[in-house]
């Protein structure tokens, strides 16, 4: 019987996370993630979900007493996870990253993933700069980032050499949102995009399904 008609996302009940929670965060995470490959998502073990938490917050959505979704803001960053000087010129400025966020399968579908987002950057320090990654074959999850004002700023490898779109909050300027000065591309075909982005486009907005991303051009700024 299928259980998702009857569920109430409003009803879901909202805290951090603890140290006392991972179990149950890592169960969760091991149920989604079961017959994904790491160039789907990160592979989470107890002693990586500690380490995360020591250097971020974890906030939990809770079915009654049951988690149903989780989502990490890292905020201790190491040097390999703070943006790249052309992406974050203002060294001063605070950083911090999305990095993670399961939802159990009965859930999917009402608005979990993109709630998490909005409930992390609300979290996030003031002005601080806020990115994430997502795999380009993840659509789910860069579709939700683009709802919530990230954009793709470059295609990196991480995480064993993996590929992910490095996505981060800004604004566009409203001239590189008309549509026809934007192209868009199949999230698998990487060299064209690379191209795109070397030239300062920016990954921006959802395609005609949701597997295609449209790139606008944004002119670098004139000093």
């Amino acid at each position: 019987m299928n259980a998702c008609p009857t569920l109430n996302p409003a009803g879901l009940a909202q805290r951090e996370l603890t140290a006392a929670d991972l179990p149950a965060a890592l169960a969760l995470h091991l149920d989604c993630t079961q017959g994904l490959s790491n160039d789907m998502v990160r592979k989470e073990t107890l002693e990586s979900l500690q380490a995360l938490l020591e250097r971020g917050r974890m906030i939990g959505l809770f079915d009654q007493q049951k988690l149903a979704a989780y989502g990490l803001l890292l905020l201790d960053l190491q040097d390999h996870e703070r943006l790249p000087a052309h992406i974050a010129p203002d060294a001063q400025r605070p950083q911090a990253v999305l990095s993670g966020v399961t939802v159990a399968p009965a859930w999917r579908g009402h608005g979990l993933q993109r709630r998490l987002i909005m409930l992390r950057m609300a979290m996030a320090p003031a002005n601080a700069l806020l990115s994430s990654t997502a795999a380009p074959a993840n659509w789910y999850s860069w579709n939700n980032l683009l709802d919530c004002g990230f954009h793709v700023r470059a295609i990196t490898q991480c995480y064993g050499g993996h590929t992910r779109y490095l996505m981060v909050l800004e604004p566009l300027p409203s001239h590189a949102l008309y549509p026809d000065l934007s192209k868009e591309f199949h999230t698998l075909d990487l060299k064209r995009q690379h191209e795109l982005l070397a030239q300062d486009w920016r990954g921006a907005q959802p395609g005609h399904s949701p597997e295609f991303l449209r790139y606008v051009p944004v002119p670098r700024s004139r000093a």
